[in-house]
């Protein structure tokens, strides 16, 4: 097996083989297109920022500073069109106010595009760029969006926001992660981050204080997961030891909570959609895990008495290798889904198992935007 420093020598090598000019090559990092990566970072330089308050949510009770979304799988009743919604797990109402997530998403891709190319070309017209957007985000009195979630996946009839509100925003992981590489690599100032570091450090406090923080961080399956990441990458920006040591806790707790002996995940195996569910907390605990290396706490080797994460991955592994071993079919998900793959390519590198990260390059669903992501963990790392 390789060690961890050999492991990370390789990728860095092979980053900086497929990103030559010399390379000719449209393919780049091990199976990443960095060329449109660049591409698109290339559009993003004239793309203004938009935020929450660029679009009016008439349902919200909130101000024009909140992020407000609805309850995906809730829907009209038909034998009450005028009354309280009902649910549909698994089974997403397309009708619903979906603005705000989509500006978090768009925000998530662009900074991360514009990070990987401040990156590849030294170039700081990326990193003022996103620095602008940062600003717009968290710090601008006219734009900026509040460090809160009050009105997030309300649910017509029934409730003005929930707790479990929190998992629309888990894009900001990938944002907190781009800032703490540019702050690493000297492309941004520290002193021109003190206002975006504020807004973290303000929505981390309230996460962990407020009643809808408490309902998710206690759901006990993936909502709690990502709960946790949240915490520890909003306390990595903040540079909360704090807020770090509270993330630390969640970890320890809701491995133990949520996980069998197997390393399965018996809520998320319940649920309409089995396997997407299981590859989606896969992602959350090796996301959560791969933060908290930047503590003293090592979550890719603790474990609880039924086992640690790398039980946990080795069981969702085996059915990207053999997606017939998949036994767990439902109507709404009759056969294996390789959807959310990216827990192997992080478990690759936390785990120092590269073979992950080979059934994780032939598996397409990684393509795109979420190229960018992955390859920020990475830099992270060296």
């Amino acid at each position: 097996m390789y060690s961890r420093a050999i492991f990370y020598y390789i990728v860095f090598m092979f980053f900086a083989a497929c990103t030559s000019t010399e390379s000719g090559s449209d393919a780049g990092y091990d199976g990443f297109d960095t060329e449109a990566i660049l591409s698109r970072a290339k559009k993003h330089l004239s793309s203004a920022p938009v935020t929450v308050t660029t679009f009016k949510a008439t349902r919200s009770k909130g101000g024009k500073h909140d992020y407000y979304s609805e309850g995906r799988y809730w829907w009209p009743d038909p034998e009450h069109p005028d009354g309280p919604y009902i649910r549909k797990d698994g089974q997403s109402n397309p009708e619903l106010f979906t603005a705000h997530r989509s500006a978090i998403k768009d925000f998530e891709d662009i900074v991360c595009d514009l990070t990987i190319a401040t990156i590849i070309e030294g170039d700081k017209r990326y990193s003022e760029h996103i620095l602008s957007h940062l600003n717009a985000w968290f710090v601008d009195s006219a734009t900026y969006m509040n460090p809160s979630l009050l009105y997030a996946q309300a649910i017509k009839g029934i409730v003005d926001g929930r707790g479990i509100g929190m998992i629309d925003v888990i894009g900001l992981i990938n944002v907190s992660n781009s800032i703490r590489v540019l702050e690493e690599k000297k492309f941004i100032d520290s002193e021109d981050l003190r206002g975006v570091k504020n807004w973290f450090g303000q929505f981390a406090e309230w996460a962990t204080t407020h009643s809808h923080g408490m309902d998710e961080k206690n759901n006990n399956n993936n909502h709690s997961t990502w709960w946790g990441a949240q915490i520890a990458s909003y306390g990595l920006v903040a540079n909360d030891p704090d807020v770090m040591q509270v993330a630390i806790e969640q970890f320890k707790s809701q491995l133990q909570i949520q996980m069998d002996s197997i390393g399965r995940f018996p809520h998320e195996l319940e649920r309409t959609k089995p396997s997407h569910y299981t590859n989606y907390t896969l992602y959350a605990w090796t996301s959560y895990a791969e933060l908290l290396s930047a503590t003293s706490f090592d979550a890719w080797s603790y474990k609880t008495d039924k086992g640690g994460i790398a039980k946990a991955v080795e069981f969702g592994y085996q059915f990207f290798k053999d997606p017939e071993k998949w036994n767990y079919q439902t109507e709404l998900e009759p056969t294996f889904n390789p959807a959310h793959s990216e827990f192997l390519f992080l478990a690759g590198i936390g785990l120092n198992r590269p073979e992950y990260m080979d059934v994780w390059k032939n598996d397409n669903p990684h393509k795109g935007s979420t190229e960018s992501h992955l390859l920020i963990w990475k830099l992270l790392e060296e």
